[in-house]
């Protein structure tokens, strides 16, 4: 798919392996077979020890609890989305709890039902990853080696969100099935029916996550430059999705469902945004590089642009977002989506290029493959930070299912800042520490129903973790005022306070 100019052999290395081993079709097929194994045994050991946790109740993230509770409402029957004014919150669209709750049916337990979910989900985006990757190369070596470094990505950078009940990987499991439903077919530009699954695919990951806008802005933009009459399609397809999710949303749930989602209160902070920048620059940085060149060397190729104008778009819509308290590196995953394409991309220009100097086309191809995804084994020190601490917290759950024990023999209500241990232990959420707290720290509501609440003791019991105190997720006079209700009955594995007496 790929035409590039004949270029010196001079102007591609200087070092060079033996070009008649090089040509040795035996040669070739074993280099290729050694780097897509040694990227399979990479991603494998990195998925490991997430995957191999789904069961155990241990608290992986704040966010665990949250989409449980939620899901179990949908179970229930009970009401989804509170007041605006509400003690607890509920600022996701529907989608995401109805199939978890489908997968609690198999699973029954809906927070372990919410891992389960994520995995497969990752996996599923992988798969999707490669056949866009194929349609958009033609190449069918690095459409395996395509999803093997969306795992080695993730898992290497950001596996806090490997096999975590949260919908974020459900949601680009559904847009990237979106996009190679669109990049599929005879045509780049697809045919109207294609056009309108995709549109729908797209669409159905803003249901899970409102804030996945990306693909379908980059989709959108493609198309405008390539055939605006797709775009008018892809518009009027979308509106309909639109007014029909919104009409579904109001007989199912009320206004109340477009004021939690809408209206959600978020604490921006430029200096927030900032320090994230600087943490994720090692992630990124040396993928920009690749994506520029690929940009240099194959921008008028329609594929490859619409692949960038993820990327790009991606980090419009990504970095600034970085800077809402709560907000993490999952917002530049469509970033990671593009970046893991573009790599690919990338390594067939130049295994062409290096082909131009003699070696064998699979040989060339191998090894510029290894080479572009070297850079990813630079996040072995987060990764063997990550494994070590999953590690940790997996040996302890037998403390975590004590602690689990003690608030469910808790007489009267308990509060959670890590959800998933009320969950586990069968206590109504009555609070949720973070999002009331934001809507605090905006002036949403004023703190007199929860300061009368901790003056009175109306708390069996309070689970927090143990940076709680310095996370600053309430303001400083209710942090004063659960210190001085409240004594530490216990520490390990995390803080549990009671009341004074």
């Amino acid at each position: 798919m790929f035409n590039v100019p004949a270029i010196a052999p001079g102007d591609i290395m200087n070092a060079r392996v033996d070009l008649d081993l090089a040509r040795n079709p035996g040669f070739e097929l074993a280099l290729k077979a050694i780097v897509l194994l040694a990227l399979f045994g990479v991603a494998a050991i990195l998925m490991s020890v997430p995957f191999g946790q789904i069961a155990l109740k241990i608290p992986l993230n704040y966010n665990e609890g949250y989409n449980a509770y939620h899901t179990a409402a949908v179970l229930a029957g009970t009401p989804l989305y509170p007041d605006l004014d509400a003690l607890v919150t509920n600022n996701y669209p529907p989608l995401s709890y109805y199939a978890i709750a489908l997968v609690t049916l198999v699973v029954d337990d809906p927070l372990v039902a919410g891992r389960v979910l994520s995995a497969l989900s990752l996996l599923v985006t992988a798969v999707n990853l490669g056949i866009v990757t194929r349609a958009l190369t033609r190449n069918g070596y690095v459409a395996l080696a395509a999803p093997l470094v969306l795992l080695i990505y993730a898992g290497m950078w950001f596996n806090n969100y490997t096999a975590m009940n949260d919908p974020q990987w459900f949601g680009h499991a559904l847009q990237m099935g979106g996009l190679a439903v669109l990049v599929t077919g005879s045509t780049l530009v697809p045919g109207a029916g294609r056009l309108v699954v995709a549109t729908l695919l797209l669409f159905a990951g803003g249901l899970v996550k409102h804030n996945l806008v990306v693909m379908p802005l980059a989709v959108a933009i493609w198309l405008a430059i390539h055939d605006r009459r797709a775009l008018l399609v892809f518009c009027l397809t979308g509106a309909a999705a639109t007014v029909a999710s919104l009409l579904a949303g109001w007989l199912a749930y009320g206004p109340s469902v477009f004021r939690s989602v809408l209206l959600h209160a978020r604490v921006f902070d430029p200096g927030l945004m900032k320090r994230m920048i600087g943490e994720l620059a090692e992630a990124f940085a040396p993928f920009g590089i690749a994506v520029a060149v690929l940009a240099v060397l194959r921008w008028r190729d329609p594929g490859t642009r619409l692949i960038l104008l993820v990327y790009a778009v991606g980090l419009l819509v990504g970095v600034p977002a970085l800077g809402g308290e709560g907000v993490n590196f999952n917002a530049l995953f469509d970033v990671v989506l593009a970046t893991a394409v573009s790599l690919m991309m990338l390594s067939v220009v130049m295994g062409e290029h290096l082909a131009m100097a003699g070696y064998a086309p699979g040989t060339a191809l191998a090894l510029m493959t290894a080479l572009l995804c070297a850079p990813l084994l630079a996040g072995t020190t987060t990764a063997n930070g990550a494994h070590n601490h999953w590690r940790w917290v997996g040996a302890r759950e037998a403390h975590y299912v004590d602690l689990i024990d003690s608030l469910a023999r808790t007489d009267g209500p308990v509060a959670c800042h890590m959800l998933s241990m009320c969950f586990w232990a069968g206590k109504p959420l009555e609070l949720e520490f973070f999002n009331y707290g934001q809507k605090l720290k905006t002036g949403r509501v004023t703190p007199d129903l929860l300061m009368e609440r901790i003056r009175t003791r109306y708390y069996g019991r309070l689970q927090l973790q143990d940076d709680f105190f310095d996370k600053n997720l309430v303001p400083e006079a209710l942090e004063q005022a659960i210190l001085e209700n409240y004594t530490i009955e216990r520490r390990f594995p995390s803080l549990v306070l009671v009341p004074k007496t």
